[in-house]
């Protein structure tokens, strides 16, 4: 199949009536999917997107992220995705690192009314009556390719979030990275059924959805998890492939078995794990309830696939994210490679070969690289069999449900309140959430840790806002003036059997 053959336009010809998207009662076919996109183009076309813009969308999981998206790739433009929640500060700073022309977002969006320089569209009664004003004919400029180059972001050394850029990347290399990736795990055809559970501007996100509509494939939208809600779903829609976070399979694990029993499963083929840790008593009660060869796992980011561990494989090696996908190394802090079993820095062949920066942070970009290698700041190690496993981060992420938080992005708005004078946060056990956000502060005088939330609350989105406040009366300090973070953390996770 040519590059015509994928995309919403191509299974729109070859299978209008065909099941494009499901979300809550909505059931879109090709066919009226391809004319909305082409309506959705149309409007941005009106909004005076060009080829080379790029349109930041701040949306729920929802159809009219997916319309809004590939309406942007027949303008040859790029999407920057956010949170849908995501406050004026944080839109503010995309907007002007990525000179995003327009922001889509949600009507009842906390940054809804702010001044953000750019035009603003919101989804909803001002979006359909939008796509109402314009024809549904494709335009005849769009591009025979029908694929959306995604704009990535991920967070660098100073907390803000960064774009990775990728030399001579394009939406080409993005669906053929797509078509390797579907078909290592068989899921390629047009027959599977795939359900999206994670956020849009997450990359599993993103990426699972938009695969899905290139191969003609049905996917199914979530916006919000209950777990109970997505076994019905994977049950009445015969879902046969989705990806989860830890999180997700500790909600499922949590239910009655009576509950889960209730449900048939059998359409699923492959369960795809990663962005955190799973506990190994819950994967195995995973293992149990969608098959003994269902579930696989990934390592990565945004920045490539580092490794990927096969059902039998993680049963033979039990806690290990696999074998990897191109070279890894495990290097000490002089980046001398270490023997096998020996705990180090984790070190990354990227993908194809292409090296990547982090746009407008040079040193933390040369920091993450040795030679040909690159970082993603976790620490590990490889067994005598090759398997990788994960034991620690060299970097302070926190990883929350399966979302990354990045401490100095909060340790920012924490500082701007006139109560504090330092502070430090960082990630504390949480038995359903893998870690939680906490912050320790040394005031300047009374404050109110309720308060401090509040203010927070403000500022940043939920899943970046500490959950508790630990006041004290300094932060402890190396000689060189570093807090120590891990010192803190020793404080909560000792007489855990975890560290990540």
């Amino acid at each position: 199949m040519g590059e015509q053959g994928y995309g919403i336009a191509a299974h729109a010809r070859s299978r209008p009536g065909a099941v494009a998207v499901v979300a809550g009662p909505r059931r879109i076919t090709y066919s009226e999917l391809h004319a909305r996109v082409n309506r959705a183009a149309r409007v941005l076309e009106g909004l005076g997107i060009v080829a080379g813009d790029r349109v930041l969308v701040a949306l729920r999981s929802r159809p009219e992220h997916l319309e809004v998206a590939f309406g942007a790739a027949r303008r040859r433009a790029e999407i920057v995705p956010a949170p849908w929640r995501s406050t004026a500060d944080e839109l503010a700073h995309l907007i002007a690192d990525s000179g995003a022309k327009l922001v889509v977002a949600e009507s009842d969006s906390p940054a809804a009314t702010a001044g953000l320089g750019v035009p603003r569209l919101h989804v909803g009664r001002e979006y359909d009556d939008a796509l109402e004003r314009v024809s549904a004919e494709p335009l005849e400029n769009a591009p025979r390719l029908d694929y959306v180059f995604r704009h990535a972001y991920t967070s660098g050394t100073t907390g803000r979030p960064k774009a990775i850029e990728l030399p001579g990347f394009s939406s080409r290399h993005a669906l053929a990275n797509t078509l390797e990736f579907q078909q290592r795990f068989g899921i390629d055809g047009p027959e599977h059924v795939n359900l999206a559970l994670s956020p849009m501007h997450h990359l599993a996100g993103w990426s699972y959805p938009h695969s899905a509509l290139a191969l003609g494939q049905t996917t199914v939208l979530v916006d919000g998890f209950d777990a109970e809600t997505v076994l019905g779903l994977i049950e009445r829609e015969k879902v046969t492939y989705a990806n989860f976070v830890p999180l997700h399979f500790i909600r499922i694990a949590a239910l009655d078995r009576g509950v889960t029993d209730r449900f048939d499963l059998s359409s699923v083929e492959v369960v795809l794990h990663g962005s955190a840790p799973c506990p190994v008593d819950v994967k195995w009660r995973m293992f149990e309830l969608f098959g003994p060869d269902t579930i696989w796992e990934t390592y990565g980011g945004s920045e490539g696939l580092a490794s990927v561990i096969s059902p039998a494989e993680w049963r033979d090696h039990p806690g290990s994210v696999g074998l990897p996908v191109n070279e890894v190394r495990i290097l000490d802090d002089r980046g001398v490679e270490v023997p096998c079993g020996v705990r180090g820095l984790v070190y990354l062949a990227p993908n194809a070969g292409v090296r990547f920066t982090y746009r407008g942070d040079p040193e933390g970009s040369a920091a993450i690289w040795r030679g040909d290698l690159f970082t993603l700041g976790d620490i590990g190690y490889v067994d005598e069999d090759g398997f990788l496993f994960l034991v620690d981060r060299a970097k302070d992420v926190i990883v929350t449900g399966g979302a990354n938080v990045y401490p100095a992005e909060v340790e920012i708005v924490l500082r701007e309140h006139p109560g504090v004078r330092e502070v430090a946060v960082i990630g504390v056990p949480d038995a359903d959430w893998g870690e939680r956000v906490h912050a320790v502060v040394s005031a300047r005088g009374a404050l109110d840790p309720a308060d401090l939330l509040a203010f927070c609350g403000e500022r940043l989105v939920r899943a970046k806002c500490p959950s508790s406040i630990e006041l004290v009366d300094e932060l402890p300090r190396d000689p060189m003036g570093k807090v120590r973070k891990r010192e803190l953390r020793e404080r909560h996770w000792a007489g855990e059997a975890r560290r990540i």
